[in-house]
């Protein structure tokens, strides 16, 4: 098993994963982060501006290996008439 560190982007804010997490393989840690990107993105308050909230993803050396990225834009669609 390898340890797989879990880095939190929102916006300005980084949050650096200190602990890690052990899983099998990099397939795992991708499902761990996406999991917890989409729980994470309900406890963000609804906005008329653009919002990115990123997970990234290091080994125990400190390379990053991957980034997932969520963003919401709401658009505000003319209708004719």
């Amino acid at each position: 098993m390898a340890r797989y560190f879990f880095d939190w982007r929102d916006g300005d804010n980084f949050d650096e994963d200190v602990e890690g997490m052990e899983l099998p393989d990099l397939e795992a840690a991708k499902i761990e982060a996406s999991r917890s990107l989409l729980e994470h993105a309900h406890d963000i308050p609804p906005s008329f501006e653009r919002q990115s909230l990123s997970i990234e993803v290091r080994d125990e050396s400190g390379k990053s290996l991957l980034s997932i990225v969520l963003v919401l834009e709401i658009r505000s669609l003319a209708l004719p008439g």
